[in-house]
């Protein structure tokens, strides 16, 4: 009996699993959406729905100077790397810098006063002075341009996101973005992740309370955390003049050792110019996502039988009795330009069950619900998504006929002799899907991979790699 199991899950498996598996493995784990093209925008916007532009930028013609941003959804937190006249480093932070389009907008600050690294922390003499303004306008995600005023002296600068690292292995956990401790307002490091390399920037103070920066160009990950040399850097010439970095020193300071008990929250152990000390850090969250839209879906869509509510980012979808399976998904979801979002969606049926087909041997479990349960509980990942479906979940109780997508598969089931075919034949299914954004499509387990800019749609192949379809 066992090995007439295992024979008719192989013969159901060919017969059934393969036509109508594609159809409803692509439909549940899109969870009612559906991709199609778009037309190109021809201007670049923010996505304030996500961190996309976080990461270290720079002029790759003017190396010793640089700018650590992190976007936190409508918001970015900007720290310049530079110089003062003398050739000291010097830092500027726009902590409060709002995205608006294709870049954003504010003022310049500059702090001293305050305790070094390894020193007992002390900003009693802390001193906040506003210099000037940034405003930073980009081409795309990779590039773009700073404008900004210091001190009364303007200038401009074009600026590219620096690549340090590739190969290897793309991080599960991305430690980019800024850190520090809650407790010393003041310093803080600025982590941006390639791969198997962090780069931190340490922004704090010298022993006179001035403002210096610090860096690990070249911090490789290790397990849990990153161990590297910690530089300064002299020489180099203001952002308010013309480039000059022939008198450039770099000098080994010291190490950085990060430690992260989990993505939000670690430690940072170092040593300056012979001095050791440790600081506890976490991720400091300056910016709140917005609220999804309420209107992610079109009613209009709404095929005759399926009943569709929204409240807040949760969408509810319920079927009256088993309607045809739709051609295309509840909602329509498109981008008009490569917004650099991936949303993985992961599809969990707490119940799935196939109608109108009688198992025909008694005593043996029906593997056809089991294929049933399969085919409803699947992940898909979407490149390119839409802001406004980032932080959705969906509750559904469905019924979908689906004996047009079995097509003459059920002719092969009822010669079997195995099953009893009694149209309509349907699949009932009961759960929750949930969408969370993700680094890269390709390294998550989804079993289809969409494009909501290009409509492009790959399947997940035995060998783990992805075949575009037709």
């Amino acid at each position: 009996m066992q090995n007439a199991n295992l024979l008719l899950g192989s013969k159901l498996t060919q017969t059934a699993a393969r036509p109508l598996g594609g159809k409803l493995n692509f439909f549940f784990a899109l969870l009612f959406f559906i991709v199609s093209p778009a037309a190109v925008s021809a201007s670049f916007s923010i996505d304030t729905f996500n961190t996309a532009m976080t990461g270290l930028w720079g002029n790759q013609n003017e190396s010793g100077w640089g700018t650590a941003i992190t976007q936190e959804y409508g918001m970015m937190f900007v720290t310049l790397y530079t110089y003062d006249a003398k050739g000291n480093p010097v830092w500027y932070v726009a902590s409060n810098c709002s995205v608006v389009a294709d870049g954003c907008a504010g003022t310049l600050y500059s702090v001293k006063g305050v305790s070094s690294l390894t020193e007992a922390w002390n900003n009693a003499n802390k001193v906040v002075a506003e210099v000037g303004i940034l405003n930073l306008v980009f081409t795309d995600a990779n590039t773009g341009t700073m404008n900004y005023t210091i001190n009364g002296l303007s200038s401009s600068k074009t600026i590219a996101r620096q690549i340090f690292a590739n190969g290897g292995t793309k991080p599960t956990t991305d430690y980019s973005g800024l850190w520090g401790n809650v407790s010393e307002s003041g310093w803080g490091v600025a982590l941006t992740r390639q791969y198997d390399v962090m780069f931190a920037t340490v922004f704090s103070y010298d022993v006179n309370g001035n403002a210096k920066w610090y860096v690990a160009s070249n911090c490789p990950i290790v397990d849990n955390g990153c161990r590297g040399t910690l530089y300064t850097v002299i020489g180099g010439s203001p952002l308010t003049t013309t480039w000059n970095g022939a008198n450039k020193v770099v000098t080994d300071v010291g190490t950085l050792n990060l430690t992260f008990t989990d993505a939000n929250t670690g430690s940072m152990s170092f040593t300056l110019n012979g001095s050791s000390s440790s600081k506890s850090i976490t991720r400091q969250i300056f910016a709140l996502p917005p609220a999804a839209s309420t209107s992610v879906c079109s009613s209009s869509k709404t095929p005759a039988g399926q009943n569709y509510s929204q409240e807040g980012n949760t969408i509810t979808v319920t079927t009256t009795g088993c309607i045809p399976l739709p051609l295309e998904g509840l909602c329509t979801a498109t981008s008009a330009q490569a917004t650099g979002i991936n949303v993985l969606v992961t599809n969990s049926s707490s119940s799935a069950q196939f109608g109108g087909l009688t198992f025909n041997m008694p005593g043996m479990s029906n593997p056809l619900d089991s294929l049933a349960a399969t085919y409803s509980s699947t992940k898909t990942c979407m490149q390119n998504a839409p802001a406004n479906i980032a932080a959705l979940s969906i509750n559904y109780q469905v019924c979908y006929d689906v004996t047009a997508q079995l097509g003459s598969s059920l002719d092969i089931l009822k010669a079997s002799g195995m099953v009893t075919v009694t149209p309509p034949v349907t699949i009932a299914a009961q759960g929750k899907s949930t969408m969370q954004t993700v680094p890269d499509c390709r390294t998550t387990d989804a079993d289809t991979i969409s494009d909501a800019f290009t409509g492009q749609v790959w399947s997940k192949q035995a060998n783990g790699s992805y075949l575009l379809l037709d």
